[in-house]
């Protein structure tokens, strides 16, 4: 199965820790990023799908109409990506020491 027009996954892990959060600048401590490395992911993102997926509100990030249309089932994909690699760690080898 291909993906062609799939966004990376990083853009996704970020705009989902800027809407959770409502600030680049939380988001991008959780990430151990900067928080313009955070703003350039965003922006890249918001170019690869065609929509403003935030505005601010002050000092706040807010989510626009379309964001808050995204974000549920970002949370989900996220959430099921990380349940699958958690399966996983049944059939980890150990390592030799």
């Amino acid at each position: 199965m291909s993906f062609p027009n799939l966004p990376d996954l990083q853009y996704f892990r970020f705009f989902e820790a800027a809407a959770r959060l409502g600030s680049y600048t939380n988001a991008a401590s959780e990430l151990n990023v900067t928080q313009a490395a955070v703003s350039q992911q965003i922006r890249n993102l918001e170019a690869r799908l065609g929509v403003k997926l935030f505005h601010r509100q002050g000092r706040r990030m807010v989510l626009t109409e379309q964001g808050q249309l995204m974000l549920p089932e970002i949370q989900d994909g996220l959430e099921l990506l990380q349940l699958s690699i958690r399966k996983l760690d049944h059939y980890k080898q150990p390592r030799a020491c």
